[in-house]
């Protein structure tokens, strides 16, 4: 898997220059302009060099191994807009011009799925997580687009950054679970895709820890949703006080690597202790 700007692209190896049953139902959207057309030839082009970066390299037969195992793949990241979930995002993006953002997103499924039909592939996004986010609604919508016009999109990965304490209420592990049955209803799994949950303003480890099991013990009720990765492992490491001042510790293990409570509240879950 590699990044291309905002988008990421799976690139394994090419089973055959035949389009698959995907693709011819799901042709080309007829394209607005000349400009189009080059720049799904750049794609294209893209998909290329990158498999030939990738070739030899140990990410690049970790890949290989896992063909025909169902290995997740994230195929479009983080494509909605901020402040105006409405739509998608261009101002910040290399795509801006295109006419058709959503047909370039499909064709990056499309092509995705032509060089592994076996691969499970993914758009993901954060502040999709709830069915109360202004972005949840028109993430369905764009999701459930896709399944129309028979794209192979297989699931949403749910990046699922939140705060611990008073916020992390019935509303938010309510609210998840909704957009899980939700995708599910479309026939499509989930992933929680980039979990944390960072402290600020004196929430206590033992209050994190409880929430980490909640959400764990949320996440099994559903059969569609059966990936938890975090991002990260170490408090040493995060991202979060980097980018939120005063905040901190979001993760299942401390600064100097030693288990918190949510680590083993985690396990004990997984294990079927309900203690």
């Amino acid at each position: 898997v590699y990044a291309v700007e905002n988008s990421l692209v799976s690139e394994l190896p090419k089973r055959s220059d035949a389009k698959t049953e995907v693709e011819k139902k799901a042709p080309a959207k007829k394209l607005d302009s000349k400009k189009d057309e080059e720049q799904r030839e750049t794609l294209r082009k893209l998909v290329e060099e990158k498999k030939k970066e990738l070739n030899g390299t140990s990410w690049d037969v970790e890949i290989k191994s896992q063909t025909g195992k169902g290995v997740f793949a994230e195929i479009t990241n983080e494509i909605i807009n901020d402040n105006a979930p409405t739509g998608y995002r261009t101002a910040d993006t290399w795509y801006a011009g295109v006419s058709s953002i959503q047909d370039f997103i499909d064709q990056c499924f499309v092509y995705a799925h032509a060089a592994d039909p076996n691969a499970l592939l993914f758009y993901n996004d954060y502040n999709i997580e709830t069915s109360y986010f202004p972005k949840n609604a028109f993430m369905l919508n764009m999701a459930q687009g896709m399944v129309n016009r028979n794209i192979p999109i297989n699931g949403v990965g749910l990046q699922s950054h939140f705060v611990s304490g008073p916020d992390m209420n019935s509303y938010v592990y309510d609210g998840v679970l909704t957009t899980i049955n939700s995708l599910n209803t479309m026939g499509l799994k989930c992933n929680i895709s980039e979990l944390d949950l960072r402290i600020c303003n004196g929430t206590t480890l033992q209050k994190q820890g409880a929430e980490y099991k909640k959400f764990t013990e949320m996440l099994l009720q559903s059969t569609s949703c059966n990936t938890i990765l975090l991002w990260g492992f170490t408090d040493k490491y995060s991202w979060i006080p980097s980018f939120f001042p005063g905040c901190g510790q979001a993760l299942i293990f401390d600064n100097y690597y030693a288990p918190k409570l949510a680590y083993f509240n985690i396990l004990n879950v997984l294990k079927g202790d309900t203690s």
